[in-house]
């Protein structure tokens, strides 16, 4: 435990005895008034049942203190001492609870209580969050929070709740290419809307590369992960879109692209794309997926519902082999899996909003499959129900 955390925890630990001077109690308040997730800890602490116990437990000791007063001085010094030592053992408990109660929750507000009482904590769902890197390599946490300013070339740069939009001022940059880079990392999703009006929405664990002013003969980005794209209609500049060794070509669509772990899905949705890759390529038509296997791309009939469930706030499985389902909540809850069965042979069908808490989530297929589950922070261990 570093010393700030050590420090801290002691104040809570003497506020909770109520054995803090004026000062120190005004210091402790001042602290909390300045950070919301320290007082979350500690009304969290205060509720917590060892807190309760520990308190209680002093307490008990305080009135034994008391009660030895009536015994003789040998027998009393001896009583009185080791409920000195006990008190003082009790004492160091709670503010090693504290501290590694503080340690936890500071390491991530999206870990709570379980309601439930099955696990022993809860994870909240992702939200809207991403790392901008700008041209000169200065990054910024994006949020729900407004934000505005202007990138080298004096191309505007606005963020408002979960979108991050681009408006060039400039006709053209003088500043040569300006790349920027966003990422989304697990436990998020982000909207941008790039220079040419396109629209882009980024799932977890996603990167997009793509420079401030488009130039005259192409609109090229790169990505990793997965995204909804909504391309601008501009015919004279084609739409182009790297994933490694692929490309993919539009002039004006909407489509989404799947390309975690090597492997690469994309769906049309609404007009035209070429998928290409150096041995094979494809035009797909609306309705259609292509999915990367071996050397060639296959083509198949989309389910244009299931594509589309993580835009608009759901998951949507149907036949899903597990691992597949686990890997989908590893991303949004951002989560370490762990597997302690065979899961090869569970598959799962249905819908649930990515809005509930990973605990609501978790039930649903333990009531449904053949695996269970345990989960400590953010480690999920899957196990077999049988």
């Amino acid at each position: 435990m570093d010393k700030y955390v050590f420090d801290l925890a002691t104040l809570i630990e003497r506020y909770l005895r109520n054995d803090l001077s004026e000062q120190e109690e005004n210091h402790l308040l001042e602290v909390l008034a300045k950070d919301k997730n320290k007082r979350q800890i500690l009304d969290r602490y205060k509720n917590t049942s060892d807190a309760t116990k520990r308190l209680d437990r002093m307490n008990r000791l305080n009135v034994d203190d008391a009660w030895l007063t009536l015994k003789s001085k040998k027998e009393k010094n001896k009583k009185q001492h080791t409920g000195k030592w006990f008190a003082y053992a009790a004492s160091i408990l709670l503010l090693l609870g504290i501290g590694a109660f503080f340690l936890f929750y500071q390491r991530d507000d999206s870990i709570i209580d379980d309601t439930t009482g099955k696990y022993a904590n809860d994870v909240l769902p992702g939200k809207n969050k991403a790392i901008l890197t700008l041209s000169n390599g200065k990054q910024l946490t994006l949020g729900d929070e407004s934000v505005a300013m202007r990138e080298e070339d004096g191309t505007q740069l606005n963020v408002s709740g979960d979108e991050l939009v681009y408006q060039n001022i400039t006709k053209k940059s003088t500043k040569g290419i300006l790349v920027n880079t966003i990422e989304v990392p697990k436990g998020g999703v982000y909207r941008v809307i790039l220079p040419d009006g396109s629209k882009v929405m980024l799932n977890s664990f996603s990167k997009l590369v793509f420079p401030v002013q488009f130039d005259d003969q192409e609109r090229k980005v790169s990505l990793v992960g997965e995204a909804y794209f909504e391309v601008a209609q501009q015919r004279a500049r084609p739409f182009k879109i790297i994933l490694n060794d692929k490309m993919i070509e539009v002039l004006g669509t909407t489509f989404t692209v799947n390309a975690y772990k090597g492997q690469m899905t994309t769906t049309l949705i609404d007009g035209s794309v070429r998928v290409k890759s150096a041995s094979d390529m494809v035009i797909l038509k609306p309705g259609q997926a292509a999915f990367w296997q071996t050397d060639r791309f296959k083509i198949h009939k989309a389910d244009l519902d299931k594509v589309q469930a993580w835009t608009k706030g759901y998951f949507y499985f149907d036949g899903d082999p597990a691992k597949d389902v686990l890997d989908q909540l590893a991303r949004w809850y951002d989560l370490e899996l762990v597997y302690q069965t065979d899961a090869t042979n569970t598959h799962y069908s249905g819908s649930i909003k990515r809005s509930n808490s990973l605990a609501v989530i978790l039930n649903q297929l333990n009531n449904t499959g053949n695996l269970s589950f345990t989960l400590k922070g953010k480690v999920l261990t899957v196990l077999s129900s049988k």
